[in-house]
């Protein structure tokens, strides 16, 4: 039983982190474009 919470917590934990990876690009992306728009 405790093996298999542990499973389902490292896939939820797992899966913020990729969110959490996801928003972070997301996040560069716009600061790139922000900056390329303020040097022209």
């Amino acid at each position: 039983m405790i093996i298999i919470l542990a499973i389902i917590a490292f896939c939820y934990f797992g899966g913020i982190y990729n969110e959490l990876l996801k928003i972070r690009r997301l996040l560069e992306k716009q600061e790139q474009r922000i900056h390329n728009e303020s040097q022209t």
